[in-house]
């Protein structure tokens, strides 16, 4: 038993003896040694302890005679390299077969819907074809299902013509034949018959996309061309937008629905619902108008048509008398006269009350200016 206070702990000492202690505590341990006998005792003894264990070696038994059988220690199965080698072959074998039973029952699936090919009914007469054999029907049923054919483009088809008729007078009527005849129609029309100019004719027209070359064809022999002008917007994406769009707005306006006939929280609360239903159905409509008129737009073709005539001048048509001439000059005259009157009427009218306040405002300082600038000199 330790009879007097040191700085330094027996487990301590041991840690420094190891060397396990850190620099600075380690120093104070040095120091604590060099001043202390009984720590320097009890570091001795356990230098002594330290070096009796490391010389201290374990005798090997001896052997002791067999007597009789040695027992045999069985470890578990689980626990046998060759035992799951055994068990992963099998495992193995199941997943292969498995693997290629699903293959043939897809290949099947697909192959079932085409039709009987030359390798079938060679099959059920009883002939054997070797396994090497190509069926151009089966391959053509597996591409087409793993690989779509993509959609077909939208587009919308304009076109405009100009052109200069043989016969004015009949190009109307030949118009509205060949629209009936293409199954289109005249969305605009407007004719100018003046007999001082040429007539001309502008339209537009509306036809079935996939009639617009023949009508285009048809019209052009009514006269001889001077312009033409095709075109075609691609609306694909446009489509998509809008349907996905309509989508979403109408699964709105159900949830919104839904959400209102289980209401039962305030008035407020209700006619929000019933506003933000408003609003959504308001949407849905002004979509689907946008998707009927995408949807004219894609089916019918449009195509604006100006058909002028071959204008010849004539003498003395459409030429006015000397008499009229003059008089439509006097008339024109006298309007004219009339109408500078009446402006100047007006503006007395709207600025005479105005110009009377300013000058009566103005009168006595430029009257008194005025004498001042034109005073006597020897007045003073």
């Amino acid at each position: 038993m330790r009879t007097t206070n040191h700085s330094l702990e027996p487990e301590e000492l041991m840690a420094y003896l190891d060397g396990e202690l850190t620099t600075d505590r380690a120093a104070r341990a040095a120091d604590h040694l060099r001043g202390c006998h009984e720590c320097q005792e009890i570091a001795a003894d356990l230098r002594g302890v330290s070096d009796r264990l490391l010389e201290w070696r374990a005798e090997t038994p001896a052997m002791a005679a067999p007597q009789g059988r040695m027992p045999v220690i069985r470890r578990p199965i689980y626990r046998r390299p060759f035992a799951w080698v055994l068990a992963a072959v099998p495992c193995g074998l199941v997943v292969i077969m498995i693997v290629g039973v699903s293959s043939t029952f897809r290949t099947a699936q697909v192959s079932a819907p085409a039709p009987a090919s030359s390798y079938l009914v060679a099959q059920n007469a009883g002939r054997e074809f070797p396994a090497t054999r190509e069926f151009p029907a089966t391959d053509k049923a597996v591409r087409a299902v793993s690989e779509p054919e993509p959609a077909a483009p939208l587009i919308a088809h304009s076109a405009r013509l100009e052109m200069v008729a043989h016969s004015f007078d009949r190009s109307r009527d030949a118009l509205q034949e060949i629209l009936k005849r293409h199954h289109g129609y005249i969305a605009q029309l407007t004719v100018n018959a003046e007999q001082s100019s040429a007539r001309y004719l502008e339209a537009s027209v509306k036809t079935p996309a996939s009639q617009l070359d023949a009508t285009m064809a048809e019209i052009k022999s009514l006269g001889k061309v001077i312009s033409e002008t095709r075109a075609g917007e691609e609306v694909t994406q446009k489509s998509l937008d809008l349907d996905a769009r309509l989508v979403n707005a109408r699964n709105t306006e159900q949830r919104l629905t839904d959400l209102l006939k289980h209401r039962t929280d305030k008035l407020a609360d209700i006619l929000t619902v019933e506003n933000q239903i408003s609003e959504t159905r308001g949407q849905i409509e002004q979509m689907e108008a946008e998707r009927k008129n995408l949807n004219n737009r894609i089916q019918y073709a449009k195509l604006d048509l100006r058909i002028s005539e071959e204008y010849k001048a004539q003498m003395g048509s459409g030429s006015q008398s000397t008499s009229t001439k003059l008089r439509n000059a006097a008339v024109e005259g006298y309007s004219i006269v009339v109408a500078d009157m009446l402006g100047v009427l007006t503006g007395i009218l709207s600025y005479g009350p105005i110009l009377l306040v300013w000058s009566a405002i103005l009168f006595f300082p430029m009257r008194w200016a005025w004498r001042r600038i034109h005073r006597d000199p020897t007045e003073s």
